[in-house]
């Protein structure tokens, strides 16, 4: 039910009030107790009004035991109100929030026994993959590197690009990509805010010039992403994966590990993380946060031209493309 001061734990056993070990070993226990207010000695308050140090000695005792608001104003719960009373609050351990003590303004929460005390931040995450061209393709490198594309769509400029630069824009109608994909984080521990977030991707039109219909399409990009330390544990890889519609083409395949934390100073998110998976096309990074505010996280330009790499770059080996460090973006 509790963490000790000193990372040991005060639970409910079969008879009252147990100490454990980190390694969920019974170190003493107390019959006819409960586990209520953990203190900064190591030791714990029970909910009979007993203070106990962390040797399970009994050290005193608050009379008629009160709530502790996270103000740390003491309550009593009469039925149908709560009236305040006068009183002096337990010297509490310390919080194992972000940002240490409980009493202590954000990125700290306070004494509460959920969530709620912590005033979470919520920022969106993007990361898109376009060509920087007014047309690109085909690709005359592709036969020297062992790829022979089934069906070579055209002489020079076979397709439309995305003709711009880097930018945080996110309106449609001023921006395009080849493969568009967001999520929502909630901090701490970077914590996806709509379950559902491998339907947030997708693709703009794909146009082939001087080509017989049907010379549009849409591809059918995906987003997959990992927790490989678990959900909530402050990191993630986000993979997406899409292909040209219109011709059989490789799959532009590309990773975004990231690790994303509350810092000490209040209210701002810092990422850390790299790019890898494919040399071509174009790929940036960026977060827009509660109030709009867009930040550049990372970008990555390919180093060949518009008619060479849509094959000869889409490897299935993943190549790392570049790392970034500390990038902060305040709530």
């Amino acid at each position: 039910m509790l963490q000790a001061q000193d990372g040991t734990f005060y639970g409910n056993g079969y008879n009252g009030m147990i100490h454990l070990d980190q390694s969920g070993n019974v170190n003493w226990s107390v019959p006819d107790d409960s586990p209520q207010i953990a203190t900064a000695d190591g030791g714990v308050i029970g909910a009979s009004g007993i203070t106990y140090d962390s040797q399970g000695r009994a050290t005193g005792q608050i009379a008629n035991m009160p709530i502790y608001a996270w103000t740390g104003d003491a309550y009593q719960d009469d039925p149908g109100q709560a009236q305040q009373l006068a009183s002096t609050a337990p010297d509490v351990a310390t919080s194992f929030w972000p940002g240490g003590d409980a009493q202590s303004s954000l990125p700290g929460a306070n004494a509460s026994g959920t969530s709620t005390a912590y005033q979470s931040i919520e920022q969106t995450l993007y990361m898109r993959i376009f060509a920087p061209w007014y047309a690109f393709g085909p690709d005359y490198l592709a036969n020297i590197n062992g790829f022979v594309p089934y069906v070579i769509p055209c002489l020079i400029d076979c397709f439309l690009g995305d003709n711009r630069t880097f930018t945080t824009t996110v309106d449609p109608h001023v921006v395009t990509a080849r493969i568009n994909g967001s999520i929502q984080l909630r901090f701490p521990g970077m914590v996806p805010v709509n379950s559902n977030h491998n339907t947030e991707v997708y693709s703009d039109l794909t146009t082939a010039i001087n080509r017989r219909p049907p010379n549009t399409g849409y591809s059918n990009p995906t987003k997959t992403i990992t927790f490989p330390t678990g959900q909530g544990s402050g990191n993630f890889v986000l993979e997406l994966k899409g292909a040209d519609p219109l011709v059989l083409a490789p799959n532009i395949d590309d990773y975004l590990n990231l690790t994303g934390n509350v810092t000490t100073e209040p209210g701002q998110v810092c990422y850390s993380g790299n790019l890898s998976g494919d040399e071509f096309p174009n790929i940036e990074v960026f977060v827009i946060n509660s109030k709009g505010e867009a930040k550049t996280l990372v970008t990555y330009a390919t180093s060949y031209n518009r008619n060479a790499g849509p094959w000869t770059l889409l490897s299935p080996n993943q190549v790392n493309l570049v790392n970034f460090y500390s990038q902060c973006v305040p709530d």
